[in-house]
């Protein structure tokens, strides 16, 4: 992909937002929405973002300009502490397949979005990007 100028015009462009009816997801396809965007919404029952050819298939389907990859590995403490072996290679495999597919169909915009939950809550703070998935969940 080729570097754009940071202003992006979301007007009549098609949008995939992976993500779109999360916490955060649903307000950006709303904001979208009311700039003009025409919008597509992944969610986990619409594609496994862990699988590349899916990805594949659905941006093939969607055909955006831009891509917002909010998607990700989220639940609570106890959730984060049942399921921290799976967390980070799921968001590896999701943010290899999306960014891939990406390219492979020409997005022109691609913008990622993360968390903090990544961290674990005794990470030192400020957070730096080398403590990324180094401190267990309790």
């Amino acid at each position: 992909m080729t570097p754009l100028p940071v202003s992006f015009d979301p007007r009549d462009r098609r949008v995939l937002v992976t993500g779109g009816q999360g916490f955060i997801g649903r307000y950006v396809v709303d904001g979208l929405r009311a700039a003009g965007a025409h919008v597509v919404a992944t969610t986990r029952d619409t594609v496994d973002l862990r699988d590349a050819a899916g990805v594949l298939a659905c941006m093939e389907q969607a055909k955006p300009e831009a891509v917002v990859h909010l998607a990700g590995v989220v639940g609570g403490r106890a959730w984060l502490a049942a399921h921290g072996d799976s967390i980070e290679s799921d968001t590896d495999q999701m943010t290899d397949a999306v960014v891939s597919a990406a390219q492979q169909v020409g997005v022109e915009r691609l913008l990622g979005v993360g968390s903090t939950a990544a961290y674990g809550p005794s990470a030192a703070r400020p957070l730096q990007e080398d403590s990324l998935f180094t401190h267990a969940c309790p």
